[in-house]
């Protein structure tokens, strides 16, 4: 893989991720605020709860680097020691 592909891999999992944070907090405040407004949600109220649990981005990227080929993208900082 070019230099410059490499990149373009490592900044699109850099948005991804970031996207997944966003969204996780878009969810977590319409949650609040349907409880707050008494909307009922119980019908999807496990599912929304479980794509509303924060992500653990690093254990992700970490989990990423380690069955992608190569582990050259510098996501886990412990890299250089293998």
């Amino acid at each position: 893989m070019t230099r410059q592909s490499e990149r373009r891999s490592h900044l699109d999992l850099q948005v991804g991720m970031l996207s997944e944070q966003e969204l996780t907090t878009i969810l977590q405040m319409l949650q609040k605020l349907c409880q707050h407004m008494g909307v009922n949600v119980d019908s999807s109220n496990q599912e929304v709860q479980s794509f509303s649990k924060t992500t653990d981005v690093s254990k992700l990227a970490s989990e990423l680097d380690d069955k992608l080929p190569g582990n050259n993208f510098g996501v886990r900082e412990d890299a250089g020691t293998r």
